[in-house]
């Protein structure tokens, strides 16, 4: 069983309303067996450089009719020449790095465009995006994802160039680098400054717990917590890095604390689940895996996720099984097809693997995944011939 905790690009638990005065054990946030890393500052975060300022400068056209400034900031982020951007769910930058860099996730290319915004003197606000839960797999991890996109304030109704990746609401326009988002009009919720920084850290954090960067893992997470105290995946995450150094009875404390925060963060219940195995408390962690499992029975995401866990298990009749039921509840994820792509190929049916890798790139978003598949597909067929 794989352990689950938070990537938050963005993490779905963690910004439901909470009291202001919930604060954690103190013990949470005074550990001495961890020690402090320096890391990124919040203007490390979200400043753009001088270098980076005077090419936007040169390419945006500044105006007293800030119609006119956010359309041109919109047309030179969608640029064909900047169609380089590359959706990358793990690649967590800052803005100067996303700027020049241009892979990177929603949450990254998100705050690169809020900088830019900011820098022009428009007003942006960060949005959560209540995608369905999701799960990426990463060395032996799964990982729970979740969507942010950047909402625009428009001064005033225009009639701004749209593309396909901007979305027109009342009054404002949505910048969302992950157009599929929109497909079932997913509800949203805006979020702060201090909220991004902190999902900013957790993925910061993730990325070196997997590493077995512990005391820089640390660092990261009491940095997020600092910066939102009341969002529930800093705990969760922090009580995974806890679990993983042994320190069961801090870990506990930080699960019951996210849930505290919010009750409905299904990955600290399901690591709280672990935990519960893990000191002999079998019959309270099965109570939580069966509400669990029928909470996200219909979840397609879930299937995938479980789907990974089989195949990394090499149990591939299950993970067949899996993706197939994922396919059941909706078709048009290719994860779920080249999912089963693999799994057929690892029990010999290239036929079958091949029919499902087509079926992946007729269903993926982005041109980066469809040639992916496009290649698996040649290397495939070209073991047919032979």
């Amino acid at each position: 069983m794989r352990v689950f905790f938070c990537l938050v690009i963005i993490c779905l638990a963690g910004c439901n309303s909470t009291p202001d005065t919930v604060k954690p054990p103190a013990q949470l946030l005074t550990d001495h067996s961890f020690t402090p890393v320096t890391i990124e500052s919040k203007n490390d975060v979200f400043a753009l450089s001088e270098n980076s300022i005077a090419k936007m400068e040169a390419e945006i056209s500044r105006s007293l009719d800030k119609r006119l400034t956010t359309r041109s900031l919109i047309k030179y982020i969608f640029a064909p020449e900047n169609q380089s951007l590359n959706y990358l769910t793990g690649a967590t930058l800052t803005a100067e790095e996303t700027f020049n860099s241009k892979d990177a996730n929603c949450l990254s290319l998100s705050i690169m465009a809020h900088s830019m915004a900011k820098h022009f003197g428009l007003e942006s606000r960060f949005q959560q995006v209540f995608i369905p839960e999701y799960w990426a797999s990463e060395n032996g991890y799964s990982l729970l994802t979740g969507h942010v996109n950047l909402r625009l304030k428009r001064p005033s109704a225009s009639n701004v160039a749209l593309t396909s990746t901007v979305y027109d609401t009342v009054g404002d326009l949505i910048v969302d680098f992950n157009p599929s988002s929109f497909r079932q009009k997913f509800r949203t919720q805006i979020i702060s400054e201090d909220v991004i920084l902190a999902m900013f850290y957790n993925n910061k954090g993730a990325a070196a717990m997997i590493n077995r960067e512990y005391d820089l893992a640390y660092s990261y997470f009491s940095a997020a917590i600092e910066s939102a105290p009341q969002y529930s995946s800093s705990f969760g995450n922090l009580g995974v890095l806890y679990r993983i150094n042994n320190q069961l009875e801090q870990a506990e404390l930080a699960y019951n604390h996210a849930l505290l925060l919010d009750n409905n963060n299904n990955t600290a219940k399901g690591n709280l689940a672990r935990l519960y195995d893990l000191t002999g408390r079998e019959s309270k962690a099965a109570a939580i895996r069966t509400a669990l499992e029928h909470k996200r029975s219909q979840n397609p995401y879930y299937a995938i996720a479980k789907g990974n866990e089989a195949l990394y298990q090499k149990d591939f009749e299950r993970a067949i099984k899996l993706f197939k039921k994922s396919i059941r509840l909706d078709r048009t994820l290719h994860e779920s097809h080249f999912g089963l792509a693999k799994a057929y190929f690892y029990i010999g049916d290239i036929s079958g693997a091949l029919s499902e890798l087509e079926e992946a790139e007729k269903h993926a978003y982005f041109d980066s995944e469809k040639q992916r598949y496009r290649g698996k597909i040649m290397s495939l067929s070209a073991q047919l011939v032979q």
